[in-house]
């Protein structure tokens, strides 16, 4: 006796409709009378994983392997269950074992990509994807983690190839083409034309994958000329919803106004896209859960959450990692949000699903994504009016609300986080060291050019690299290569993957004395972060009309320090820039002493000055929305 076919389809209903205590309660019993049935302790796996309980689930995949030690898809997973525990080199482990078991389980080979891609062996990753990819023509999830893999490696002119390809086969894909349209922002040049066209076709498909009409909501209140929100005393009510309220970029920039936001005015909620829960985490659901934002410092926040708590009673956050469009969406429906921000744009983890049902009156694209969602639903695009000068406006879909002074708020590391700049080292026979510690996806053919025309100016300078993608051995050799094919010596470029923590990380830039920005795509925390670090940093920003949001973000945040003598117009001006800055030690001396005060003193730093700024943008957006505009 085993369990019943009708027992599994039962399970899997449930499980498809949502009614996940339903489905565990099945499992419990299958598992109570088939204890040693495979079956029945991987129906309870999937009750625990689905109703995100990992820990837990791991103890019945463990079971599963036990009982079926030659089942390849057991082995899936438990490296799945692994993976979501962090726990990835043991589900490296797994999912080689599903493979070699089984390598016509298509499952087994998509799981050890994205795996792979988590530990940052991408050329490993690469391989894997093209050798599978013979077994499984045209399988989507393997297209994907292929070009992923590319584009961490900083090709992405291929990785574009590789999803435009398939993207011809099947051209109603959704997920290829939201991929296609991220990975655009990181190409040189940008055909600004195409790239607006490839973002609205990713909001059609998107519509013909899902039928359901978009919400419609009436317009606010207004009296004795306040416009009026849904919560207490008519406060606005309003939201971010994203995956990276962790330890993350997108978290630290939301953090200055989860602080200092004035919630006299408004109510705030956020809902959290990811599993995964770090410090970072608990201090942001903190300061939502609190009304007097500045009692919570940085690195506080205590043991809130976990597995079992998963934030779900933490005030006004809302863990939503898993749960369908239509559960989002009702949850801010019930929440009566007003404003909700979407930090995800179309990158990682995105929920284009839910924005494109505009669960919420007015729909805001700020922070995590540098160009346009596409989505006629999404309402306003938050920038500046240095990132986006009057005449871009045909570059996105939204409306641009345009904030005073940079549309972001820098919070330096504190406390053990934090490091002091150190005084310049002379260049002497070292000679002078460039440095750019971006992600390499954003690198590229042309900033390679470039860096090493700069390199070529300044006898005896030499380049540190820093990102992760660079602890792969294959990556740092055709990254190499690449500074070689412009007639760079390789003993004059140092490629460095990742350090341990922030601190350490910070005191990388003390090696550095000019900061090189990238581009097309410029850098956002490492530029704050190298001037925070006394290193002047020049950054590119075209003047010509095609020039996009993310060329020019490193101008704002220079014009917001005040230190626009570092923004160049062209190629010519920024290797002129860079070499004058590298042949000038007084200045390079002046600005390690000066530049974090100058930094600390800006409105790039001034958080409460941002919260205010960020609240009147806010305003006029729900005013916008009363009035109809």
């Amino acid at each position: 006796m085993t369990v019943a076919p009708g027992i599994l389809e039962e399970f899997d209903r449930l499980i498809n409709a949502g009614k996940l205590g339903q489905a565990r309660q099945l499992a419990e019993r299958q598992v109570a009378v088939w204890p040693n049935e495979v079956a029945a302790v991987d129906m309870m796996r999937t009750a625990l994983v689905v109703s995100k309980r990992p820990r837990k689930a791991l103890e019945f995949a463990k079971r599963a392997v036990e009982l079926a030690p030659g089942e390849a898809s057991m082995w899936d997973n438990l490296a799945v269950v692994l993976t979501i525990l962090g726990e990835r080199e043991e589900a490296a482990k797994a999912g080689r074992k599903a493979v070699e078991l089984n390598p016509e389980y298509a499952s087994g080979w998509v799981h050890l990509a994205s795996i792979l891609m988590q530990q940052n062996k991408l050329v490993e990753t690469e391989e894997l994807c093209i050798e599978a990819l013979k077994r499984f023509p045209g399988n989507r999830e393997l297209v994907l983690s292929r070009a992923a893999a590319l584009l961490e490696q900083g090709r992405a002119d291929e990785s574009e190839a590789v999803l435009a390809e398939a993207l011809f086969s099947d051209p109603a894909d959704v997920m290829l083409a939201g991929f296609l349209c991220s990975i655009a922002n990181y190409r040189s040049p940008v055909d600004r034309a195409k790239f607006i066209a490839q973002h609205r076709n990713y909001a059609r498909l998107l519509s013909l994958a899902d039928l359901q009409k978009p919400m419609v909501h009436a317009k606010p209140r207004v009296e004795n000329g306040r416009v009026l929100g849904r919560g207490k005393d008519g406060r606005v009510r309003l939201a971010f919803m994203s995956s990276d309220l962790r330890t993350h970029s997108v978290a630290y920039f939301l953090e200055p106004i989860l602080r200092h936001l004035d919630r006299s005015k408004f109510d705030v909620l956020c809902y959290s896209l990811h599993t995964h829960v770090d410090n970072t985490t608990r201090r942001l659901r903190a300061l939502v859960s609190s009304d007097g934002v500045n009692e919570v410092e940085s690195g506080a926040g205590g043991a809130v959450g976990g597995e079992e708590e998963e934030g779900r009673l933490v005030r006004n956050w809302r863990e939503v990692a898993g749960d369908s469009a239509a559960e989002i969406c009702k949850r801010i429906g019930e929440d009566r949000v007003d404003v909700l921000f979407d930090l995800n744009g179309l990158t990682l983890g995105a929920r284009s699903d839910v924005m494109r049902l505009k669960p919420a009156p007015v729909m805001v694209n700020y922070l995590g994504y540098p160009a346009t969602a596409g989505m006629a639903t999404v309402d306003y695009r938050l920038v500046d009016w240095v990132t986006d000068p009057a005449g871009c406006e045909d570059a996105a879909v939204e409306k641009l609300e345009r904030m005073e002074g940079c549309f972001l708020c820098y919070q330096p590391p504190r406390g053990e986080m934090a490091a002091e700049p150190g005084e310049i080292d002379e260049p002497g026979e070292k000679g002078v060291v460039f440095g750019s510690f971006n992600n390499l996806m954003k690198f590229n053919d042309d900033a390679a050019r470039v860096w090493a025309r700069v390199l070529k100016e300044v006898a005896g300078s030499r380049l540190v690299m820093k990102a992760a993608s660079l602890r792969d051995e294959g990556v740092r050799a055709r990254t190499m290569a690449r500074f070689v094919r412009h007639g760079v010596d390789a003993g004059r470029v140092e490629l460095l993957g990742t350090v341990n923590g922030v601190r350490e990380h910070l005191e990388m830039y003390r090696r550095v004395h000019v900061g090189l920005d990238i581009f097309p795509y410029a850098g956002t925390t490492t530029t704050c972060e190298a001037m925070y670090m006394g290193v002047p940093v020049v950054t590119l920003a075209p003047a010509s009309p095609g020039a996009m949001h993310a060329h020019r973000v490193g101008a704002s945040l220079l014009t917001a320090v005040g230190v626009t003598e570092l923004i160049a117009t062209s190629e010519d001006e920024y290797v002129r820039t860079a070499a004058g800055l590298a042949r000038d030690v007084s200045r390079l001396k002046a600005y390690r002493a000066t530049l974090r005060s100058r930094v600390l003193a800006s409105s790039l730093c001034d958080q409460k000055g941002f919260a205010a700024r960020f609240a009147a943008a806010v305003e006029r957006m729900w005013r916008g929305k009363a009035q109809g505009t």
